[in-house]
């Protein structure tokens, strides 16, 4: 004869750890990004002066060792690295890193943004 309530309260136990693993394994790549530090290290006018950046959004931006850029959408602006890991081009200033693989990592928050994710990550490589 089969106990009903034991087998209840063990089909109650496996829906909890299966829950519980689930909630775990999604957890982890998000807390991979939120709380482990950034894989890379802040990028510096040394890094980027006098290189071509393509970016993953088709664009690209060339800086000049003279402290102007020029790119596919405007010519001639200034650019700076105010602070280690701020890269100013013209008025904006975007958060970026250096990558191990030598790849830049840049982001920033819009708050304007309508629908949608207002965190915006771009990812540029030293080209032609």
């Amino acid at each position: 004869m089969i106990d009903r309530p034991r087998a209840r309260r063990r089909a109650r136990i496996s829906r909890f750890t299966l829950a519980f693993a689930c909630a775990f394994f999604c957890a982890t790549g998000a807390r991979a990004q939120i709380v482990l530090p950034p894989q890379g290290r802040p990028v510096t006018a040394k890094d980027i002066s006098g290189k071509k950046i393509c970016w993953d959004s088709g664009h690209w931006i060339a800086f000049g060792r003279d402290g102007y850029f020029t790119s596919d959408k405007s010519a001639h602006k200034k650019w700076s690295v105010p602070e280690p890991g701020v890269l100013r081009t013209g008025a904006r200033e975007r958060e970026t890193e250096v990558l191990p693989d030598g790849q830049l990592h840049m982001h920033w928050f819009v708050l304007y943004r309508g629908k949608g994710d207002r965190n915006i990550d771009h990812w540029g490589k030293v080209c032609g």
